[in-house]
């Protein structure tokens, strides 16, 4: 193969951040469930091959592009977050930031729009990798409050942090008067979530 028509690296980046690119303005203006690999391709002025040497089938590029969009979020609620010593705080305030970020990105919130869920959510708890953005950002708290008698050590961040993915969900998805204001989730999270983590 002739030097000049090998793909660099910085190519292959560039096409995958083009498709997902592409595919997040699918998921905005059509619904995760009406984006196709070909609304894709088509939106990314791609080939469905070219799409395909890159991501499998639609859930993978969902899933990377979630990610990305996940990785954004988190570190906009850590920067936030990190300043609360308090680990009540930090928990709660943690949720109900995340609950205003993933609101306010335009990708995020358009997974949990109605016509969506339900293969938002499937691909949501499919993969770790979200979890995972979240253990990171949980454990330089949750280990030393365990260590100190704080918190439960019988659970770990990581089913701490999937048990917060599902109330992110669930915060989400289903608004209820219970939960329509920040004071309102953060007076549910303290009375209801708080006292299964502290000891």
């Amino acid at each position: 193969m002739h030097k000049d028509s090998e793909v660099t690296p910085a190519a292959v980046l560039s096409v995958r951040d083009r498709a997902m690119d592409a595919a997040a303005l699918c998921f905005q203006e059509l619904g995760l469930n009406k984006t196709s690999m070909e609304s894709v391709a088509k939106r990314g002025q791609m080939s469905r091959a070219t799409l395909y040497r890159h991501f499998s089938n639609r859930d993978e590029l969902a899933i990377t592009v979630i990610e990305r969009e996940a990785l954004q979020v988190a570190t906009r609620v850590n920067l936030r977050i990190e300043a609360l010593h308090n680990i009540d705080d930090f928990i709660v305030e943690g949720i109900v930031e995340a609950c205003d970020e993933i609101a306010a990105s335009a990708i995020l919130s358009s997974l949990f729009k109605p016509d969506s869920i339900a293969t938002s959510g499937k691909l949501l708890f499919m993969t770790n990798r979200l979890t995972n953005i979240g253990i990171d950002i949980i454990r330089p708290m949750i280990e030393p409050a365990q260590k100190a008698g704080v918190i439960r050590d019988d659970i770990g961040p990581d089913m701490i942090m999937d048990w917060i993915f599902r109330l992110l969900v669930s915060l989400l998805t289903i608004p209820s008067e219970a939960t329509n204001t920040a004071d309102k989730k953060r007076e549910l999270l303290r009375e209801m979530l708080l006292p299964a983590l502290l000891v």
